[in-house]
């Protein structure tokens, strides 16, 4: 059965896009990949009625009284945390934490591993360290995800609930692929209107957009 990137996880989308397909290693920008997939946890858990964000300026977290344990592990420990706090605490408090769950980025890798859309590869460094790397076995879910962002970014109508969590860290990913459109004839859209709409699909400021389009 073919795997879409719809079947997957928020923090699993993401992190198909930092990874080099080939490699199997973090794409370059890719430093701040463990709160990015803390980011998406995050938000995650809130679009499956696991937790509710204060939408004030605050941003404080709480559980949703009587809201199910997610099935997944990595979601079930983040969802545990808040659940076992005794105060609340904001938004970005909890992405730091989930970004902090041991192991992350490895379990989420060796989750889509078991799904047949990574495969583990294991290698010494200098005969005494191992480095683990996830090269690309099924391609299929992270085109899927690309070509579901760029249509987002180029269309006009509403955007996908989670699409904003996982274009945020990686817009210039994103980008590639919509840029050919500019001045194309039949009503495609210009430079400034594509930046907008990457700032609508990513929630960045359009300065962030604007830079991630040459």
């Amino acid at each position: 059965m073919t795997t879409l990137a719809t079947d997957l996880h928020l923090h699993e989308q993401l992190l198909l896009l930092a990874l080099r397909d080939r490699k199997g290693t973090p794409e370059s920008g890719s430093e701040y990949r463990a709160h990015a997939l803390g980011g998406a946890i995050l938000a995650e858990l809130a679009l499956t009625g696991c937790i509710r964000i204060d939408e004030g300026r605050r941003a404080v977290v709480e559980e949703v009284p009587g809201a199910d344990r997610p099935r997944n592990a990595i979601l079930a420990e983040a969802f545990g945390l808040v659940r076992n706090r005794r105060r609340r605490r904001r938004a970005s408090g909890w992405v730091s934490t989930f970004a902090g769950i041991r192991d992350l980025w490895h379990r989420t890798a060796l989750g889509l591993c078991g799904r047949g859309v990574l495969r583990k590869s294991e290698s010494q460094v200098l005969l005494v360290f191992s480095r683990r790397t996830y090269p690309t076995l099924d391609p299929g879910p992270e085109r899927d995800l690309l070509r579901r962002m760029r249509e987002a970014i180029v269309g006009d109508g509403e955007i996908e609930a989670g699409l904003g969590a996982i274009a945020a860290p990686r817009v210039a990913r994103v980008v590639e692929g919509a840029e050919f459109l500019y001045g194309e004839p039949g009503g495609t859209p210009c430079r400034e209107l594509l930046v907008g709409r990457i700032a609508q699909v990513s929630g960045q400021p359009r300065e962030s957009a604007s830079a991630a389009v040459r």
